[in-house]
């Protein structure tokens, strides 16, 4: 287990985290990642778009967690990661544009190497997300 430190949850009440993910930090938001990417690998993603950029901003905060930690823990921490972040790339595909949209992305600085969550899609999804993707016209790209 990962113990947060006061710098996590100085950061993560920063953003207006509920005061459970506070409590939780970074292995709170480790395990969510966790959790998430073996579902989109095992079973597809079975909510809508809303429900999927909500989870993408849990890997955001979770990036954002990490550089508040000392660069020690910082190296404990990226293999845990990295599976995590590997196995849901394998089970994602690349889209044409960020989910939130290019003007949020370019708001923000993200890109599609550095955040690439917001750049990708389950290969398996529901009806709903399939219509939510349809509605807001993201196209997804061949790997």
């Amino acid at each position: 287990m990962i113990h947060s430190t006061d710098a996590v949850r100085d950061f993560l009440a920063s953003r207006g985290c509920d005061e459970a993910t506070v409590d939780r930090g970074l292995e709170g938001l480790l395990a969510d990642w966790e959790a998430l990417t073996s579902e989109v690998a095992d079973s597809g993603y079975v909510l809508s778009l809303s429900a999927y950029l909500g989870e993408m901003d849990g890997r955001e905060l979770l990036e954002g967690a990490l550089q508040a930690l000392d660069a020690g823990t910082r190296t404990r921490v990226r293999p845990r990661l990295g599976l995590a972040d590997n196995r849901m790339l394998e089970a994602t595909v690349p889209c044409g544009t960020c989910l939130w949209g290019d003007d949020i992305a370019t708001d923000h600085h993200w890109d599609q190497v550095r955040q690439w969550w917001y750049f990708r899609v389950p290969k398996d999804y529901s009806l709903e997300f399939e219509g939510d993707l349809e509605a807001a016209g993201i196209e997804l790209l061949a790997e």
